[in-house]
């Protein structure tokens, strides 16, 4: 009877190594719960946005220009944010620009904004992923017409 229970050391190696990844795996799946909200996003922001606009020209003709993007905003935690920047587009540089907008935020810590843009009067969207707890913000334009990609980093 003694020789029924009796495990060899590859068999406890075994046994030890998928506990240890049982218990990783259990870890990696509570920290990936992290919930947002629109209070996930407070206090200032710094960012950059570059892509490109297709933008209609003379006979149906689509011109395509370069757009780069750096400023700065204020998020509440409520659902707005305002914010400056510079922008370079086709090599014209626009300094002072500003931008208002509201925001929301989903519990799996993707969310969108519409922002007015001025003195232009454009209002332009984004969708968005939160990561590191709102430290940062990953982000693309979600307008036909155009190609960005953005990087937010709180300040």
């Amino acid at each position: 009877m003694a020789h029924l229970f009796r495990f060899s050391p590859a068999l406890l190696a075994l046994a030890l190594v998928a506990a240890v990844a049982l218990v990783s795996a259990s870890a990696f799946v509570g920290q990936a719960r992290e919930e947002c909200s629109v209070e996930t996003l407070v206090g200032p922001y710094g960012f950059t946005d570059s892509g490109t606009a297709f933008i209609p020209g003379p006979g149906g003709q689509v011109n395509p220009v370069q757009v780069v993007v750096l400023g700065r905003f204020v998020a509440d935690g409520e659902g707005h944010l305002a914010g400056t920047d510079t922008s370079t587009v086709g090599g014209q540089i626009a300094r002072g620009n500003t931008f208002s907008g509201t925001y929301v935020v989903h519990a799996d810590c993707t969310g969108s904004d519409t922002l007015t843009l001025q003195p232009q009067n454009m209002v332009i969207h984004h969708d968005f992923v939160i990561v590191d707890k709102g430290r940062e913000l990953m982000s693309t334009h979600t307008d036909p017409g155009s190609v960005f990609t953005g990087k937010v980093v709180r300040q």
